[in-house]
């Protein structure tokens, strides 16, 4: 129990070091580009296609619909922080996550 608490405590201090270091140390997500909330969002809507993005820089076209060309891997883990906060999750959080 004890080294797992030194574990546990050791992954939150780098957390959070990867997390101040991305954000320059403001600590409020940067919002570039984000196409993986929209797909969730359609993800969870039973469809593939972003409807209306604001941006379409990345995305293809096809049939007048936009997808994604990287696939859906990244908006498969973001369904259950969406499901529980209820909004879309800043991508960072779940990229310092894994980085870590």
């Amino acid at each position: 129990m004890r080294q797992f608490v030194k574990l546990l405590l050791i992954f939150l201090v780098v957390f959070f070091v990867y997390f101040a270091v991305a954000t320059q140390f403001t600590f409020q997500p940067k919002w570039a580009i984000d196409y993986f909330n929209p797909l969730t969002q359609s993800l969870l809507n039973f469809r593939l296609d972003i409807k209306d993005p604001a941006m379409t820089y990345d995305l293809v076209n096809y049939q007048g619909k936009w997808y994604v060309p990287w696939g859906i891997l990244t908006s498969l883990f973001l369904i259950p922080l969406q499901l529980i906060k209820g909004r879309f999750v800043p991508i960072l959080y779940l990229s310092c996550f894994f980085q870590v």
